[in-house]
């Protein structure tokens, strides 16, 4: 039965590490109408569902054993552009000038790989959907199995970027009088020596230091100069 897109992401909400949500990918993948797929993630892991054949497990292992990803277009494209790319092989072959990518385009048909939808999942990698059938290559075909990959791997990149991709820290709202005594401890001044720049008294600088001290979560005032400029709050 296939999922719905609510259950499917239901599924990817409850899985309790990275591990287990890319498993919980493939699962989600299978009910999709390809013959293959291959999700390669950060740090260059590869998973696969579905084999197209002994050929295409050959295809497959000698891809990655080359690292063709090096020069495989449709990847570069997708890098590029940020967007899925249909591409055909027998195309692909046609157009391609460099010896290692006509290669790869002939070995991929010759291992029944004619065409496919390759697209980024944000903050994983890259997924690729792979089809042998030539029929589907009609235009029309094409577009409707795009719609479906394509809310498939929003719904991937939406739940990935809720679950595992920290939101950027804000940085704390310093005064401006915590900003000058931590700029001026940047340059090397005691306390004593920025209550004479600034004509206020020496324990006000300390009261401004523990106090940026504190709100960026530091230890000392040198940890704090080093954050505060790490966050552009100390301008040179």
């Amino acid at each position: 039965m296939t999922p719905t897109l609510e259950s499917f992401t239901a599924e990817l909400r409850a899985a309790p590490q990275r591990e287990c949500f890319a498993d919980r990918v493939i699962w989600g993948l299978g009910h999709l109408d390809f013959d293959a797929f291959i999700l390669s993630q950060q740090g260059d892991e590869r998973r696969y569902l579905k084999r197209l054949s002994a050929a295409g497990e050959q295809f497959f292992d000698w891809y990655l054993a080359h690292h063709l990803l090096r020069f495989d277009p449709v990847v570069a494209q997708v890098r590029r552009r940020n967007m899925p790319v249909i591409w055909n092989a027998s195309e692909l072959l046609g157009t391609c000038r460099r010896e290692e990518q006509r290669d790869m385009w002939d070995k991929a048909l010759q291992a029944e790989v004619c065409w496919g939808i390759s697209l980024p999942l944000a903050g994983m990698g890259q997924m690729v959907c792979i089809s042998r059938r030539l029929e589907d290559a009609q235009a029309d075909r094409q577009q409707l199995m795009l719609d479906r990959i394509v809310a498939f791997s929003a719904i991937v990149s939406t739940v990935y970027r809720e679950r595992f991709i920290p939101e950027p820290e804000l940085p704390p709202e310093l005064t401006d009088r915590e900003i000058d005594c931590l700029a001026w401890a940047k340059r090397g001044k005691s306390a004593w020596e920025t209550s004479r720049i600034l004509d206020i008294a020496e324990r006000t600088v300390n009261f401004h230091v523990q106090n940026a001290i504190h709100k960026l979560q530091v230890t000392s005032k040198y940890q704090a100069v080093a954050k505060a400029e790490e966050m552009g709050l100390i301008l040179d």
